[in-house]
């Protein structure tokens, strides 16, 4: 006999389709398709290596040329191609996921369109199955999953860590600002009363 308060009995694992074959994306790659979260993990790892040794490179060149090489911004230009690459690699990937030419990502150079756009690389869902440009990538694995929720976590840690203590030291100024404006705006009246006489 059915017992009517036994706990619903129901499988929750996660079936995959056997019939539909799955591409497992790798980091580098120019072609094949990348889903949502690769996108996302990937483009920003990706952006992140390439201005940590960006960084680190100007600053050891800075150190050693003594103010011989000042052509920080040129150095700094020259290492944003890699980041514009990878960036163009990403995108165009992330286009074949979604069935699209990857001549859109030509819509990263007019502005304010560029960021609907990604908006739209980001959150729209890829075709499934196997389209014109490849088999559907796997779904992301846990790891990649967490990363991708932690990037915003991050980066709002770090907007936070630099514009906390800059807000503390803006309000110190403007107050010792106030003070001084109030001592001089008393100092002037007391000696435009003392003229009176």
């Amino acid at each position: 006999m059915h017992d009517p308060y036994a706990a619903p009995e129901s499988n929750f694992q996660l079936v995959s389709d056997p019939t539909v074959e799955e591409l497992s994306p790798r980091f580098w790659a120019w072609q094949g398709r990348v889903g949502r979260v690769q996108y996302f993990t990937y483009g920003t790892a990706a952006f992140w290596l390439a201005s940590f040794c960006a960084g680190v490179l100007i600053g050891v060149l800075e150190a050693f040329s003594k103010g011989i090489v000042n052509k920080s911004e040129v150095l700094l230009w020259l290492f944003q191609l890699p980041i514009l690459v990878a960036g163009f690699t990403f995108a165009r990937r992330r286009l074949q996921d979604l069935d699209r030419s990857a001549w859109f990502v030509l819509f990263f150079l007019i502005p304010i369109v560029n960021l609907f756009f990604w908006l739209y690389l980001l959150f729209a869902p890829g075709t499934k199955g196997t389209n014109k440009y490849g088999l559907q990538p796997k779904a992301p694995s846990t790891g990649l999953i967490i990363a991708a929720c932690l990037v915003p976590i991050l980066i709002i840690g770090i907007i936070l860590s630099v514009a906390i203590p800059a807000y503390h030291d803006y309000s110190r100024k403007a107050q010792e600002n106030e003070r001084k404006w109030q001592q001089r705006s008393q100092d002037a009246s007391f000696l435009n009363s003392g003229r009176t006489f």
